[in-house]
């Protein structure tokens, strides 16, 4: 049974590397994005050690990759499955994606929004 839905679910993540598709879901990951949810995310990735990744994608430097075990850490916290969920699609089918695509969205939104100020040295001590 298990290997029918890792078929199923590596047929669905082939299918999202598709170039349009894998567009359309780092826009649709971009739309969501919040400067609360980069904060939470950043904040969230130093905890678990992933901060050196997630940092990269802030900015216009190189995104660093990210696991799909990375992006189960990360995606622990409360608030981060809170986002994940208003997506609407599988856990099991997301996180590949998410690992693939989510890098992509938010160095998209935060060259976009230089605005957003968080994740930022400066950021830290206005927030509680």
């Amino acid at each position: 049974m298990s290997s029918i839905i890792g078929n199923i679910t590596g047929a669905v993540t082939g299918m999202i590397k598709d170039t349009a598709l894998g567009n359309k879901i780092t826009s649709q990951l971009q739309s969501s994005l919040t400067p609360s949810i980069i904060h939470v995310l950043t904040n969230y990735a130093d905890k678990v050690g992933l901060s050196d990744k997630v940092q990269s994608w802030i900015g216009k430097d190189s995104n660093l990759p990210i696991s799909e075990d990375d992006i189960k850490k990360l995606m622990a916290n409360e608030q981060l499955k809170e986002f994940i969920d208003k997506i609407g699609i599988p856990t099991n089918i997301l996180y590949p994606a998410l690992a693939q695509f989510l890098p992509h969205a938010i160095n998209n939104y935060t060259n976009e929004n230089p605005d957003h100020d968080q994740g930022q040295d400066n950021s830290s001590s206005t927030q509680a």
